[in-house]
């Protein structure tokens, strides 16, 4: 998937796992997950680490795309800059080790409204929260 410079894009963050009482008395597990939406500004080339390192075929040409990309609160996410090191493109990540994915298209509620740890889903990109 390749981002424009400008183009506005939605990202999901995992924040830390935590334990709540829900109304009946029974002790949880809950993920808190925010959506955010992040412009991108700055798209580059950067090289296949992982296939390099697979095929042992050394260093080649950059070919692969990266991002970095700002939030409405102004913290930059980076994507792949440093080189991709998997088979797909990685997650998002902050210089303070938060972690994000991109946000499906589909509804948050079916993607986590059914876990079985729960998780309180906020959607920073509208007014909803569910």
């Amino acid at each position: 998937m390749s981002f424009g410079v400008g183009s506005i894009e939605k990202i999901d963050e995992k924040g830390s796992p935590f334990g709540a009482t829900c109304q009946f008395g029974c002790a949880h597990t809950v993920t808190p997950v925010t959506r955010r939406s992040i412009t991108i500004v700055e798209a580059r080339k950067v090289r296949d680490l992982f296939s390099e390192g697979w095929s042992n075929s050394g260093p080649r040409a950059a070919s692969l795309e990266a991002y970095r990309a700002v939030d409405a609160d102004g913290t930059e996410w980076l994507r792949d800059w440093e080189g991709w090191t998997g088979d797909r493109p990685g997650s998002w990540k902050t210089a303070d080790g938060r972690r994000a994915e991109s946000a499906s298209v589909a509804d948050p509620g079916k993607i986590y409204g059914s876990k079985a740890s729960g998780y309180t889903f906020t959607d920073l990109t509208t007014t909803t929260e569910t």
